[in-house]
C-alpha cells in the first residue's frame, strides 16, 4: 500500500513538472511571438477558427471548385528574393515595416492574363500583419515604363494579404464599392490568385495605387497625403516637375488659409463628397481611414476643389462599446494632431449639416439592401474566392447593418 502511494505521488510530481514545462514553453513562445508582432495574428486565427469551426470544411469543399479569379505570376532572381526575405525578418524584429525597408526594390517579371511586364517589387504595409505569415507577404509593384502594354494595367499597385485591410476580408472591397455607389472616387480593388517563383501563395487583394486615378483626371489634377499637421506629400501625374510648381503655389494660398481657419470647408473641398466621406465611415464603422496619415485627397483641376480618396477602413474598426459618431469620436484619437485636423471640418456648420443629412439618407436597411443587390453578383463570387483560401476567416457584409439603430438614435438626440 505504501509503495502504491509513493508511486502515485511520483506520478503526480512528474505530471506537475510536465505541466510546468508546457506552461513555460507556451509562455516564452507567446512572449516571443508578441515581441515579433505575431501574437495578434495567431490569436486572431485561433479566435476566428473557434467562431467559424463548423463552416471551415463546407467553405473549403464548396468554394474550391467555384472560384473564378485572375492569376498573377511573379518571377524574381533567387538572390534578390533572399534580400526581400531578409528585410521581412528585420521588420519582424523591429516591430514594423519601416520606410527604408519599403523603399528597397528588386527587379521582377509579372504576368497578368496574357500580358507580361517588367517591374520592381518591394514589401509594403506598415503593421506586421502584412509580413507575419510564413510565406504570404504584401508587395508593392511598380511596372517599368519600358514594359510592353504599359497602359493595360495600373502602373502602381499592391498585392496585399487580405487581412492587411481588416479582419473581415471582404469589407474593404464592399466599402470601396459603396464609396463609388455614393458618388465618391475609389481606387480599383479586387482579388487575384498569386504565384511567386512558381509557388502558389493564395488569394491576395489587388489594390490600385491612388496615383493611377490621376490618369483618369483632367490635366493639372494631383493627389496628396498628410504627413503631419503642417506637412503634405504631393503626387502629380507621373510626377511632372512643371505641375509641382502649380501645386505649390495653390497650397501657399487656400490650403494654408484652411489650416488657419480663415475659409469655410466648401471654399476648398467638394462639400458633398467630403461630408459623405465622413458619413460613410460611420455607417461602415471605418474610422481607421481618418487617422492623420491615412488621409488622402485629390485636387480636381476641373472643379478646382479637393475630394477625399478613402481607403483602409478596416471595418468593423471599433468594438460596439467604443462606437460613436465621428462627430464625437474624432476627439478620442490619441493624436492631438489628428483631433485638430478633423476639428477644421466639424467647426463648420455647413459641413456638419451635410454630414448629418448624409447619415440620415444612408443609415437605413432599404438603402443597404439596394446597394447589396447592385453588387450581388460580384459579392457572391468574391466571398467564394476568399472562403476557398481563408475558410476560418470572417467574410460577410453583416457589419453594414450593425450600427443602424445606434446612429439613428444618436442623430435624433442632436
Amino acid at each position: 500500500m505504501l509503495k502504491d502511494n509513493l508511486f502515485s505521488k511520483k506520478n503526480i510530481f512528474f505530471i506537475f513538472i510536465i505541466l510546468i514545462w508546457i506552461f513555460m514553453i507556451g509562455f516564452f513562445a507567446g512572449a516571443l511571438s508578441y515581441k515579433k508582432g505575431q501574437f495578434s495574428f495567431y490569436k486572431e486565427n485561433i479566435l476566428n477558427l473557434s467562431k467559424n469551426f463548423t463552416k471551415v470544411i463546407p467553405n473549403l469543399l464548396f468554394n474550391f471548385d467555384n472560384t473564378i479569379i485572375e492569376k498573377v505570376y511573379i518571377e524574381t532572381n533567387n538572390s534578390d528574393y533572399l534580400k526581400i526575405k531578409s528585410l521581412r525578418n528585420i521588420a519582424l524584429n523591429e516591430g514594423s515595416i519601416s520606410e527604408e525597408i519599403k523603399n528597397f526594390r528588386i527587379n521582377c517579371k509579372i504576368k497578368i492574363g496574357n500580358q507580361n511586364y517588367n517591374a520592381k517589387l518591394a514589401l509594403t504595409g506598415t503593421n506586421l500583419d502584412h509580413v507575419v505569415s510564413k510565406k504570404k507577404w504584401s508587395y508593392r509593384i511598380n511596372i517599368n515604363n519600358n514594359s510592353e502594354n504599359f497602359d493595360k494595367i495600373p502602373y502602381k499597385f499592391s498585392l496585399l494579404v487580405p487581412y492587411g485591410r481588416g479582419n473581415n476580408l471582404v469589407s474593404e472591397w464592399i466599402n470601396l464599392e459603396l464609396n463609388k455607389y455614393l458618388g465618391n472616387r475609389s481606387i480599383d480593388y479586387n482579388f487575384k490568385k498569386v504565384y511567386l517563383n512558381k509557388q502558389y501563395l493564395g488569394v491576395f487583394a489587388f489594390e490600385e495605387h491612388f496615383e493611377n486615378i490621376l490618369d483618369r483626371m483632367p490635366h493639372g489634377s494631383f493627389a496628396f497625403k498628410l504627413v503631419d499637421e503642417n506637412s503634405i506629400k504631393i503626387y502629380s501625374k507621373r510626377n511632372k516637375i512643371e505641375d509641382l510648381f502649380i501645386h505649390n503655389s495653390y497650397f501657399t494660398s487656400k490650403w494654408s488659409k484652411f489650416l488657419n481657419k480663415e475659409i469655410k470647408v466648401s471654399e476648398l473641398f467638394d462639400i458633398h463628397k467630403i461630408s459623405m466621406h465622413y458619413s460613410l465611415s460611420d455607417l461602415v464603422n471605418g474610422h481607421h481611414t481618418h487617422h492623420l496619415t491615412n488621409n488622402f485627397f485629390l485636387y480636381n483641376n476641373e472643379t478646382k476643389l479637393l475630394e477625399p480618396l478613402a481607403k483602409e477602413w478596416e471595418s468593423p474598426y471599433l468594438k460596439e462599446i467604443d462606437f460613436d459618431l465621428f462627430l464625437n469620436n474624432h476627439l478620442k484619437f490619441s493624436s492631438k494632431e489628428t483631433q485638430n485636423f478633423h476639428n477644421l471640418f466639424f467647426r463648420d456648420h455647413e459641413f456638419v449639416e451635410k454630414y448629418l443629412e448624409n447619415l440620415k439618407n444612408i443609415t437605413n436597411e432599404e438603402f443597404i439592401d439596394n446597394f447589396l443587390k447592385d453588387i450581388e453578383k460580384d459579392l457572391i463570387q468574391n466571398k467564394k474566392n476568399l472562403k476557398s483560401n481563408y475558410p476560418n476567416r470572417i467574410i460577410n457584409e453583416n457589419y453594414l447593418y450593425e450600427n443602424l439603430s445606434f446612429i439613428k438614435e444618436t442623430i435624433s438626440l442632436l
